[in-house]
């Protein structure tokens, strides 16, 4: 299952935790739902740097062990880097005395047979920023009887404000409208009735649910 998830509503995601919480056969799950991998899974494999490693326990035992086999990692690295410094010392102080050019080539045969551990790469953080703009009105958008909806109505009228500054969440069961408001506030749809507006100076970001196909193909390109 490939981010199962992701277009599903909080009762629907109940429903299939509790499934596959029962379910007898074995099952492969890709996701970035931490709660969701806490509930279902006990195996994790981890792709990091081409090597695929195998953890057992839900998705917080894996990250207790994964920090430990890292911090293990960092430890038996710098063990051997300076094992090899030692071992690269003696060999340049001693393979020019007669007396000790014997035990020097002892040292470099140590060390042309050791299997040297690759120095664990961190891994590459992003870094990004978004343009700042005017700051907007007090009231970013401002609706007053306003009924959603495409050929019939989804809603009944609802009047509402939204402040500056404010984080909101749209709570519900798939297919109740909550894509439909926010297409209707950013103009992409028009409201069967009822007035709509945007305060002075609000310039609109929008990340869509799903990636419209032009998009994709224009990625590809």
């Amino acid at each position: 299952m490939d981010e199962p998830t992701n277009y599903l509503d909080e009762n629907h995601i109940n429903w299939l935790t509790n499934f596959l919480k029962n379910y007898e056969n074995a099952f492969i799950l890709i996701s970035h739902d931490t709660t969701f991998l806490n509930n279902v899974v006990n195996v994790v494999y981890h792709l990091e740097n081409c090597t695929l490693t195998r953890y057992t326990g839900d998705y917080n035992k894996f990250l207790e062990l994964s920090a430990i086999h890292k911090a293990q990692q960092n430890s038996a690295y710098e063990r051997q880097q300076q094992e090899v410094a030692q071992l690269e010392d003696f060999i340049a102080r001693n393979k020019a005395r007669i007396s000790t050019t014997g035990r020097a080539k002892s040292r470099q045969k140590k060390l042309d047979k050791m299997d040297l551990i690759e120095k664990p790469q961190e891994k590459i953080k992003p870094h990004f920023k978004f343009k700042e703009a005017r700051t907007p009105s007090r009231i970013i958008v401002e609706a007053k009887d306003l009924v959603l909806g495409y050929d019939e109505p989804l809603t009944k009228p609802v009047s509402f404000q939204l402040e500056r500054g404010k984080k909101i969440a749209l709570k519900g069961v798939n297919g109740l409208g909550k894509t439909t408001l926010l297409k209707t506030i950013l103009g992409l749809i028009p409201p069967i009735s009822g007035s709509l507006e945007l305060g002075e100076f609000v310039e609109p970001g929008y990340f869509e649910q799903e990636e419209r196909e032009k998009k994709r193909k224009d990625c590809l390109r």
